[in-house]
C-alpha cells in the first residue's frame, strides 16, 4: 500500500514539474529606444544564462523586471456616489478635481454603458432608468486609463 502511494503521489509532482512545456512555431522580436518586446507561441527547450548585466534566456520567456519608477496617481480622490441603490438617475460627487478624470459605467459583461469626461465641474449625473436590473460597475480614470476608484452601482426596476 505504502509503495502504491508512494508512486501515485511521484507521478503526480512529476507532472506538475513538466506541465510548462511548449513547443514553438512563431514568433518575432521589435526593440526601440524606450522598449524591447520579443514574443514567441510555444518553446522547445528552456535554458537561462546570465550576470548582472545581462540575461540570455533560450525557451520560455523569462521576465527580468526591474521597476524604475513608479507613478502615483492621485489616489486622494474622495467622491460620493449616490443614491446605491438606483432606480433612474445616481450622481458623482467629487470634494474637488485637480485632473480630467473619465467616469465609466460598465455592465457585468464589462460593456460600456455610459460614459462622461470631467471637466471642472464637481457634479455628475447618470441617466441609468433605460438599463435593465442588475449590477453595473462605476471605474473613476484619469486620462491615461489608469483605474483610481470603483464603485458597484445596484440598478433596481
Amino acid at each position: 500500500m505504502n509503495r502504491l502511494t508512494f508512486a501515485v503521489l511521484a507521478i503526480m509532482l512529476s507532472s506538475t514539474l513538466c506541465a510548462q512545456e511548449v513547443i514553438g512555431i512563431a514568433g518575432d522580436h521589435f526593440m526601440s529606444n524606450e522598449v524591447q518586446i520579443s514574443w514567441t507561441i510555444g518553446e522547445p527547450v528552456v535554458t537561462t544564462q546570465g550576470s548582472n548585466d545581462y540575461i540570455v534566456t533560450q525557451g520560455f520567456h523569462q521576465t527580468n523586471m526591474k521597476i524604475t519608477a513608479i507613478e502615483d496617481f492621485d489616489k486622494d480622490v474622495i467622491v460620493k456616489v449616490f443614491p446605491n441603490p438606483v432606480a433612474s438617475y445616481f450622481n458623482v460627487e467629487f470634494e474637488q478635481i485637480s485632473n480630467e478624470m473619465l467616469l465609466t459605467v460598465f455592465d457585468i459583461n464589462g460593456r460600456v454603458v455610459e460614459a462622461i469626461s470631467t471637466t471642472n465641474d464637481v457634479k455628475y449625473s447618470f441617466d441609468v432608468s433605460y438599463l435593465p436590473s442588475g449590477t453595473y460597475t462605476l471605474v473613476i480614470s484619469d486620462i491615461g486609463q489608469k483605474t483610481i476608484k470603483t464603485f458597484k452601482i445596484i440598478k433596481t426596476s
